[in-house]
C-alpha cells in the first residue's frame, strides 16, 4: 500500500532467484537481472549476493548496462557489512 501511495502507477514485478532455503547461485540472479532490464523495469531490489567471483565479469556487464539506461540496482551486503559481488561493483548501490 506504502508504495502505491506514492506512486500509484508503479508495477511490482517478484521475480524468484532462491530456492526455499533461501540458497541459488549467480546464474539465475543474473537471469532475473537480465529480464528487469529487457523489461524495463526502473528500480531493481537484490536481497541477496555471492561471495563467489564466477559471475563477476558479467555482473560488471550489468551494472554497466544498467547505469546507461537509468536503472538503479540497490543489493545486499552481508550481515558482517562484508560487500560481496554484485554490491561491490560499479553500478550496483550497497
Amino acid at each position: 500500500g506504502l508504495i502505491y501511495k506514492f506512486a500509484k502507477n508503479a508495477e511490482i514485478f517478484v521475480l524468484k532467484c532462491l530456492d526455499g532455503r533461501g540458497l541459488g547461485d549467480g546464474y539465475s540472479i543474473i537471469c532475473a537481472l537480465k529480464w528487469c532490464i529487457e523489461n524495463d523495469v526502473h528500480i531493481i531490489n537484490f536481497s541477496c549476493g555471492s561471495l563467489a567471483s564466477q559471475y563477476e565479469s558479467e555482473f560488471v556487464q550489468l551494472g554497466i548496462e544498467c547505469r546507461r539506461k537509468g536503472i538503479m540496482v540497490f543489493t545486499a551486503c552481508h550481515d558482517t557489512g562484508f560487500c560481496g559481488i554484485p554490491a561491490k561493483l560499479d553500478g550496483y548501490i550497497a
